[in-house]
């Protein structure tokens, strides 16, 4: 799948993966690229240690840690919802 998508590019990518760092990191750095400037990344279940009601899940601490991937790419975290977290390809 990845090899078909190698030119694509998007408004909008969600990535939604198995939640280890390891594959959370890989889904960033794949997908990352083919965000267009201006464009959205929305990342699934990374929003753990993020203030908040601690009451409902807020995501995974390996995915959390794997957000470190999309600063190099050129995004910037600009909404939380939940265990969501959406960044914008500047």
């Amino acid at each position: 799948m990845i090899e078909s998508l190698r030119d694509s590019k998007y408004e909008v990518i969600f990535v939604d993966g198995d939640h280890s760092e390891a594959g959370a990191r890989h889904d960033f750095k794949t997908y990352g690229p083919k965000v267009v400037p201006g464009g959205w990344l929305v990342a699934d279940d990374a929003g753990f240690g993020l203030p908040g009601n601690d009451h409902l899940p807020k995501g995974y601490k390996e995915v959390a840690a794997a957000l470190e991937e999309l600063e190099p790419l050129g995004f910037e975290n600009s909404l939380n919802v939940w265990h969501n977290r959406v960044f914008q390809k500047l």
